[in-house]
């Protein structure tokens, strides 16, 4: 996972400041799935960050029979970042808002009353629900291992994907045809485009659909 993460690090690092975002708050995808794509919860919550439904249709994620955006690192990752920095704006409080971001607005809302409406995550935390507290611990967690595993004598595997490129297509395909006319191997794009649910790139217009 350490591998993962050192490889994707400055493409993540470099979405998120577009928006505002402190480039450590990346963590919380590693914290909360290393940066798994296809993770998906016993709650509804898929992708890397995890997104719930209803946080990737208010950013514009696609999601239907055929494909879910959220499992794909860069476009969740724009996702996640606007939501971010939605949440910055109301909460005030980064520590709060890796809380929030694994919560609701609604629930964290209510731990914030009980604390006598602080905004201090310390001071909210024993009114959060323990499976958000969590959340928090396991950032914090991450940011040490991250930071500091060669003190541990802990030797990441390298992580690098093959040299790619992107292929948009008004027409449909499946995994299996793109396999066997390209040259690629079916796992492959499976791995590279976890977004695509039926294993296939479905005509849809007017939007071609990319894969790679």
């Amino acid at each position: 996972a350490l591998g993962k993460y050192a490889y994707f690090k400055d493409t993540l690092s470099h979405i998120l400041e577009k928006y505002g975002i402190p480039t450590e708050i990346q963590l919380v995808a590693f914290a909360n799935t290393f940066l798994n794509q296809s993770y998906q919860s016993g709650t509804g919550e898929t992708g890397c960050w995890p997104l719930p439904f209803y946080v990737a249709k208010k950013y514009g994620l696609t999601q239907n029979s055929y494909i879910d955006e959220r499992q794909d690192i860069y476009a969740s990752t724009h996702a996640a970042a606007k939501s971010l920095a939605e949440l910055y704006h109301i909460y005030k409080e980064w520590y709060l808002e890796i809380a929030v971001f694994r919560s609701v607005p609604l629930e964290m809302n209510k731990a914030i009353r009980k604390a006598g409406n602080s905004l201090d995550y310390f001071v909210v935390e024993p009114y959060i629900d323990e499976a958000y507290r969590k959340a928090f611990s396991r950032f914090m967690a991450s940011m040490y291992v991250a930071n500091f595993y060669s003190f541990h004598q802990i030797q990441p595997i390298p992580f690098k994907l093959p040299k790619l490129d992107t292929v948009c297509t008004p027409r449909t395909f499946t995994f299996k045809e793109i396999s066997q006319g390209a040259g690629i191997s079916y796992q492959s794009l499976l791995s590279l485009n976890a977004k695509y649910k039926k294993q296939m790139v479905v005509h849809n217009k007017p939007k071609a659909h990319c894969f790679r």
